[in-house]
This record gives structure tokens, C-alpha cells and sequence, in this order.
């Protein structure tokens, strides 16, 4: 009995099935489309907002923006900042010392430079607190309050050595931090800043 049952329903299936392919179908329309094909830029542009100012005014005096220098800091082995900052220089400045002097000099003053800013970088996250403000509105914001303090303090820090450097060596800069750039450490910092 369970054999003639399995029999019968095998061939109700077969022919359920047989119907189903036996009607005719509707023609489907095939249309040929030609793929586009894309490329992705390897390098994609910054926006105009993320780039950094390519002059400045300092004292009635435009500065053109010459190097960016960047360099880390940690404060201890918690926190810590990585980030870049802008060297400007006065063009007319730069092609007097060059005709005096010739190029060879610029490169001790990048040194010195160098060596104050950084100075000025450790002295102002030293004194920053570094962490995210639990009032804050969101990530983003917290963020900016910090680099608000860090400019600050490093502004403060540098002024010094900026005035000391430009009466030495008669080339006004300044040296501002690229706030966009910034990287901040609160759970870990391994900045080698040698």
C-alpha cells in the first residue's frame, strides 16, 4: 500500500511538473549593455577646505607657506599628539639672505627652526590635557577643544623664539600648526620624536 501511494504521488509530481514547463512562455527581450568602466583617482584632492592657507599676512607682510614640518609628542605612555605644521616665510626676505648670504644658510635656519617648534610642541602638550571632555557635544567636538587648548599653549610657546629668530636672522616666519592634521593619543602613545 505505501508503495502504490509513493508510486501515485511520484507521478502526480511528474506530471504537475510536465504542465508547468508545457505552457508557453512569454519572449524576454534581452538588451546588450556596454559596462562603463571608471577609473578611481589613486590619489583623490583634498578639498579646498582641508588644504592649508598658501599665504598668510604678519604684520602688514604676506608670508608664503614654504614647509611643512610635522612631528610628535607624548606627554606620557597615555597621551600624546602627531600632527603638521606650516612654515611661512616672507619671499622678499628669502631672496635678500639668498643673494647675501647664498643657500647653504637655510639649512641651518631649518634646523633651528625645527628644534624651536618642536621645543614649543612639547611645551604645549605637556600642559594640554589630552582626553575627551565628557560634556562635549560629540567625538568631533571634544577634538576641537583639545586642539584649541594645544594651539593656544603652542602659539604662546613659540612667539619667543620666533621674535629671537627673526631679529637674528632678519627672515620673517611663523610657524602654525595644521589643526586638520592633528592625531590625538589617549589610550596608548608610541610617537618617536627623536
Amino acid at each position: 500500500m505505501k508503495l502504490l501511494i509513493k508510486f501515485l504521488a511520484t507521478i502526480a509530481i511528474s506530471l504537475a511538473l510536465i504542465g508547468c514547463t508545457s505552457q508557453p512562455h512569454p519572449a524576454i527581450e534581452v538588451e546588450t549593455v556596454t559596462p562603463k568602466i571608471v577609473s578611481e583617482p589613486k590619489i583623490q584632492a583634498i578639498p579646498d577646505a582641508a588644504k592649508p592657507a598658501a599665504s598668510k599676512l604678519k604684520a602688514n607682510r604676506t608670508l608664503k607657506l614654504i614647509k611643512l614640518l610635522d612631528g610628535g609628542v607624548c606627554k606620557d605612555d597615555e597621551q600624546g599628539v602627531m600632527g603638521v605644521f606650516l612654515l611661512y616665510a616672507s619671499p622678499e626676505d628669502f631672496e635678500r639672505i639668498k643673494q647675501a648670504k647664498g643657500t647653504e644658510i637655510f639649512k641651518d635656519f631649518e634646523a633651528e627652526i625645527q628644534a624651536f617648534s618642536l621645543h614649543a610642541f612639547k611645551h604645549a602638550v605637556n600642559n594640554t590635557h589630552i582626553a575627551i571632555n565628557p560634556f562635549a557635544l560629540d567625538q568631533e567636538d571634544a577634538r576641537n577643544q583639545v586642539a584649541a587648548e594645544l594651539i593656544r599653549k603652542f602659539n604662546a610657546a613659540i612667539q619667543p623664539d620666533i621674535a629671537a629668530f627673526e631679529q637674528k636672522s632678519s627672515l620673517s616666519i611663523d610657524v602654525e600648526p595644521f589643526t586638520r592634521s592633528f592625531k590625538f593619543y589617549i589610550d596608548g602613545c608610541e610617537i618617536d620624536s627623536d
